[in-house]
C-alpha cells in the first residue's frame, strides 16, 4: 500500500467508527413505547417506587398489567391524566362476567 491508500483507509475507519457509534448510542436509548418496571421507571427519575405505584393507582400515571407484572412507558410522565377506554357497562359486563 503506498502513502495515499493508507491515508484514505484511515480516514474511512475513522468514518465508519464515529456512524457505528452514534448508531449504537441512538439504539441505546428508550424506544417511545418501551415499557419498563416501576422500580426502573422510579430509579430514571430519582422517585421512590411507592410514589409510582401511589401515581398508578391515582390515575395520573398510565399502566399496563402483564400476567401479574406492572409494566409503565418509558417516556411516560406523572400527573398527565391516564386515558380511559373503560365504558361503565363495559366494566360492568366486565366484573359480571356475562351474568345479568
Amino acid at each position: 500500500m503506498n502513502g495515499l491508500e493508507k491515508a484514505l483507509e484511515s480516514v474511512v475507519e475513522a468514518v465508519v467508527r464515529r456512524v457505528v457509534r452514534e448508531e449504537l448510542a441512538a439504539a441505546r436509548t428508550a424506544a417511545p413505547d418501551e415499557l419498563v418496571t416501576v422500580a426502573a421507571f422510579a430509579r430514571a427519575r430519582a422517585i421512590s417506587v411507592s410514589t409510582v405505584r401511589a401515581a398508578i393507582r391515582e390515575g395520573r400515571l398510565a399502566a399496563t398489567k402483564i400476567g401479574r407484572a406492572v409494566r409503565v412507558r418509558a417516556d411516560a410522565q406523572i400527573g398527565e391524566p391516564a386515558p380511559s377506554t373503560d365504558t361503565p357497562a363495559a366494566r360492568a359486563a366486565r366484573i359480571l362476567g356475562g351474568r345479568s
